[in-house]
C-alpha cells in the first residue's frame, strides 16, 4: 500500500494480479486501468529546478526529454517519466515528487512488466544498463552515453520486455557502485 500509494482494495488487487495463489486469485477484478496524470506545463518551473539543481542533471537533456514527451509535470508539480512498451505506447509512469516532501511512486495501473523508461544513444547501442529509477537511468546515460539505459521502475524479476531486448544481441553492462 505504501510503496504504490494504493488503498487496501487496490493493494489486494495488485497482490492477486502479481502473485496468483493457484487456488483462485486474491484479485477481486482485473488489474486497474492506467490513469496517467494529465500534463500541466505551468508546473514545469517546479520540476526543472529540482532535476537540474538538486539532481544535477543537464537542463538541455531535461528539455529534450520534455520535448520528446518522455517527461512532463503534473498538476502537483511531480516529475512524470513515461514507461513505453515495444510499440511505443505508454503503459505506465514513474512519479517523482519535487516539492518539500520528496516521494516516488507509479501512476495507478502502471504495468512496469510491459514497458520501461529509457534513454538511447545517438550512435549504435553497445550495451544495456538496467537502473532502478528514471533519474538513475538519466544519470547513468550521462556516465555511459554509448549504452541504452533503462529504468526498471523498482525491483522487477523477469520483466516481459527483457528477453526481447537481450535477443537483439546487446549484453548487459555490469556496474559496480
Amino acid at each position: 500500500m505504501h510503496l504504490n500509494h494504493l488503498d487496501f482494495k487496490a493493494a489486494v488487487e495488485w497482490l492477486g494480479w502479481h502473485f496468483p495463489t493457484g487456488q483462485g486469485s486474491l484479485a477481486v477484478g482485473a488489474p486497474p486501468s492506467l490513469t496517467l496524470p494529465p500534463p500541466d506545463p505551468n508546473q514545469l518551473p517546479a520540476v526543472e529546478p529540482y532535476l537540474v539543481q538538486q539532481r544535477a542533471l543537464p537542463l538541455s537533456l531535461i528539455q529534450s526529454l520534455i520535448t520528446s514527451g518522455q517527461l512532463y509535470a503534473d498538476h502537483r508539480g511531480n516529475a512524470v517519466f513515461l514507461l513505453w512498451d515495444q510499440e511505443h505506447r505508454p503503459v505506465g509512469a514513474e512519479l517523482r515528487g519535487t516539492g518539500s516532501v520528496r516521494w516516488r511512486g507509479l501512476a495507478p495501473g502502471s504495468r512496469k512488466d510491459f514497458g520501461y523508461f529509457s534513454l538511447h544513444p545517438s550512435a549504435a547501442t553497445t550495451r544495456i544498463v538496467l537502473c532502478e529509477s528514471a533519474i538513475d537511468a538519466i544519470t547513468c546515460f550521462l556516465l555511459h552515453p554509448a549504452c541504452l539505459t533503462i529504468s526498471t521502475s523498482g525491483a522487477r524479476p523477469r520483466p516481459r520486455w527483457l528477453p526481447t531486448l537481450l535477443a537483439q544481441g546487446h549484453p548487459l553492462l555490469r556496474l559496480r557502485c
